[in-house]
């Protein structure tokens, strides 16, 4: 460039002053503009990330957005499934141990009962064995009828508490099949003999564990009967205190009156 320069200056000598001067101004205008492109090398470099920008930003894409949402669907439905058999299995299990535990109650009551015969009464060892045995075979008839009811054979064990009852009217166990005869009549809308049984524990057994529960399940009924003055009564009878039972009764009268 130099060189052409000096050339430049060389034919420039033998003009006049004026034309010199225009001459070099044209010079230093082509060299200017030789060094434009570096500019716009630095505009395009700019509109190639604006363009990578935009093509960031567009908007996801329909169909695989709805795919995602569908397998996420899909796996909660999966865990709505399993919590509602891991609730299904837990309830029965836990109907299963409060039917066991009664079961198993109500059989130590049996035998503490056996237990305090006074040792300086008068009974032969075949008199004592004769109790045993006669404890032994009422527990049999009042499991049948117990098991009849764990599984859901309610028709069966209607009958085998009942014939519990007719066999041992004084029997350990009598309570207890009064009080499952209420529940299931209960449970069928046979409200009339839901009373009766639930009034023999009432009337009849205040000292026995199943009083309190049948006390309850009277109020339920006399309420479901329209007879709702005795059936607070009832209720408000059982309801001072913490046991459970005093806090099913308190919530019902809060319900319901």
């Amino acid at each position: 460039m130099l060189k052409d320069i000096s050339n430049y200056q060389r034919v420039a000598c033998f003009m006049p002053a004026h034309f010199c001067t225009v001459i070099f101004l044209a010079i230093f205008s082509m060299f200017a503009a030789a060094a434009a492109p570096v500019s716009e090398i630095g505009v395009k470099t700019q509109a190639a990330a604006t363009i990578n920008v935009s093509k960031q930003s567009l908007p996801p894409d329909p169909h695989y957005q709805g795919q995602l949402l569908r397998e996420e669907v899909k796996t909660l439905r999966g865990m709505v499934e399993e919590l509602k058999n891991d609730i299904s299995r837990l309830s029965k299990q836990q109907k299963d141990n409060y039917l066991d535990l009664d079961r198993r109650l109500s059989t130590e009551f049996s035998k503490s009962e056996l237990a305090v015969i006074p040792s300086d009464e008068v009974i032969s060892k075949n008199q004592k064995l004769l109790l045993v045995v006669k404890a032994e075979k009422e527990s049999d008839h009042y499991d049948n009828a117990y098991a009849y009811l764990k599984s859901g054979e309610i028709d069966k064990a209607i009958s085998k508490f009942k014939t519990y009852v007719s066999a041992y009217p004084k029997g350990v166990y009598v309570p207890n099949a009064h009080y499952w005869l209420g529940e299931i009549y209960l449970l069928q809308n046979e409200l009339d003999l839901a009373r009766q049984s639930f009034s023999v524990v009432h009337d009849n057994y205040t000292a026995h564990r199943k009083f309190l529960g049948s006390k309850f399940k009277l109020g339920q009924v006399y309420f479901m009967q329209g007879d709702k003055a005795r059936a607070k009564s009832l209720l408000e009878n059982i309801a001072i205190g913490d046991s459970n039972i005093a806090v099913l009764a308190r919530k019902f009268i809060d319900i319901n009156f």
